[in-house]
């Protein structure tokens, strides 16, 4: 019994070895293609084209732009072309170029470039910027506020006008220079 357990624990050692490597070898591929792959489409296969290695990333296409996460724990938003997008082992891939933020055909031409930090951070910019208020929206409030501050004039006068008819009721004298 002692015999097999060690024999099961050498040959996963060395299973997590051989996957270790293989991930390694090939620059984090696999992880890249689970997730593009069961997702069924909502995925896509970025192949990040860096001047010392290419690596890859899953992006996730949103209209025209997929949004993707960099090495660098950098978030890039890209405007794609249809005409980039091909197929490779049954996903959906598009490359990119990381030093100039373009798209990069199958035959290494770019289609686009401009520089994604900017382009981020105007998208983030705009997603995030103060809503303009109408006009009428401030008349409105506007209004309210002064309907409010009339309605409270007018109780504090009706309360100070029932205390002094409550003071002649009671009759306490004189109101005003008048004898009661």
């Amino acid at each position: 019994m002692n015999q097999i357990v060690l024999t099961m624990i050498s040959f996963v050692a060395i299973a997590i070895v051989i996957f270790g490597f293989v991930g390694f070898y090939l620059r984090g591929w696999i992880g890249s293609y689970i997730k593009v792959r069961a997702s069924r489409g909502g995925k896509v296969m970025v192949k990040v084209r860096n001047p010392l290695v290419d690596y890859f990333v899953v992006g996730v296409p949103e209209g025209k732009m997929v949004n993707m996460r960099l090495r660098g724990k950098r978030d890039v938003k890209l405007t794609i072309p249809d005409t980039a997008y091909y197929r490779m082992l049954g996903i959906v891939c598009v490359d990119v170029d990381e030093e100039s933020g373009a798209v990069v055909t199958r035959d290494y031409n770019i289609v686009s470039s401009y520089d994604p930090v900017v382009n981020n951070n105007l998208h983030v910019r705009a997603l995030t910027a103060p809503k303009d208020k109408d006009k009428q929206d401030i008349i409105v409030i506007v209004l309210i506020v002064l309907t409010i501050l009339i309605l409270l004039f007018v109780a504090f006068k009706v309360n100070s006008l029932g205390e002094q008819v409550e003071l002649l009721k009671s009759g306490a004298g004189t109101v005003a220079g008048v004898n009661l």
